[in-house]
């Protein structure tokens, strides 16, 4: 059975805010399936889902349908604060 939520996280290297957030999201949310991007490695994947800043955290469902679109440092925070 997979998870029941799936949170992206689409950073990049030169990404100040990025650093430890996908560490912080995963002890937040430990029954949730957390994958990061690094939108340099994986350009193709970033425009899909029409990545325009870093951070950009999608929450999916377990059927894949995104529920949630968080996109900047300060939004991503205040989720992760809210769900742990």
């Amino acid at each position: 059975k997979g998870a029941d939520r799936t949170w992206v996280v689409f950073v990049t290297s030169d990404c100040l805010s990025c650093r430890g957030l996908t560490e912080r999201l995963r002890a937040a949310q430990p029954d949730a399936e957390v994958t990061e991007v690094d939108c340099a490695r994986e350009p193709g994947l970033a425009e899909m889902f029409v990545v325009r800043r870093h951070p950009t955290v999608l929450l999916a469902n377990r059927y894949g349908q995104v529920e949630s679109r968080l996109v900047g440092a300060r939004a991503v925070g205040h989720a992760i604060k809210a769900t742990a």
